[in-house]
């Protein structure tokens, strides 16, 4: 069973949903942001972390963001498969004792990513140097040279990082959909509002965008469910 931790209603699954309903795959959502998260790893074969408004930085109003990075810890060293994604891939990264700061400013858009020289194999192999994704975030991973950066933009130089063999935490969002866009634009319109981003912006060729973004969806992170589904056939990853 794929756990998988939500933190708002506008950042749910997305095309996540299709590429596991494809693999036949089952999983539970948890709204992590109501205090439904697991006590220990029982019935838990990997682990989905979600996007999110919430800060790894600000426990003091969000209590619960205590017991999620301890869970997401005690996955990870169980060695189970972890997928963070915006959020949720600083919530890996606090995990894994890395920091988490402010941007110079908020990314949100669509905005080309540059692999570096350590990240054009393993998770992105045969993915091009440079691809456009989407973006919507306000802080940042710090890398460290126990987890270094596997990709960049000129904002954020660490945009995907792999702590350990089947933990992949990516800060730019590969599984958005027209809806879920339109879905965040709605719910974080005060954003937009600050940054002089329109709604058209985000929506520019969104047909092209989107099938791209979903073919290096299906690449990249098809790749982490291929381990996933290693481990239901043979009970550890490859």
């Amino acid at each position: 069973m794929i756990q998988i931790l939500q933190h708002h209603d506008c950042e749910g699954l997305a095309y996540l949903a299709t590429m596991m309903a494809a693999r036949e795959l089952d999983w539970k959502v948890l709204r992590a942001d109501r205090g439904e998260i697991p006590k220990d790893l029982n019935g838990l074969d990997a682990l989905i972390i979600l996007g999110g408004p919430q800060s790894v930085n600000r426990t003091d109003l969000f209590p619960w963001m205590r017991r999620e990075i301890e869970i997401v810890r005690l996955a990870i060293d169980a060695g189970l498969p972890v997928l963070g994604i915006c959020l949720g891939a600083q919530v890996v990264a606090a995990a894994c004792g890395m920091q988490v700061v402010n941007c110079d400013h908020k990314e949100i858009g669509w905005f080309p990513v540059r692999l570096l020289a350590n990240g054009s194999e393993g998770w992105f192999a045969d993915v091009p140097e440079e691809f456009t994704c989407f973006h919507w975030h306000g802080e940042r991973m710090i890398p460290h040279e126990d987890m270094p950066s596997l990709a960049a933009t000129d904002v954020t130089p660490c945009q995907a990082c792999s702590p350990l063999p089947g933990v992949l935490a990516l800060q730019f969002h590969l599984e958005v959909t027209e809806e879920a866009i339109r879905a965040m634009a709605a719910a974080f319109h005060k954003e937009m509002a600050d940054e002089l981003i329109g709604l058209d912006s985000l929506l520019w060729e969104l047909p092209e965008q989107l099938a791209n973004s979903q073919r290096l969806a299906d690449n990249v992170i098809g790749r982490w469910f291929e381990r996933v589904m290693a481990r239901d056939a043979f009970g550890e990853a490859e």
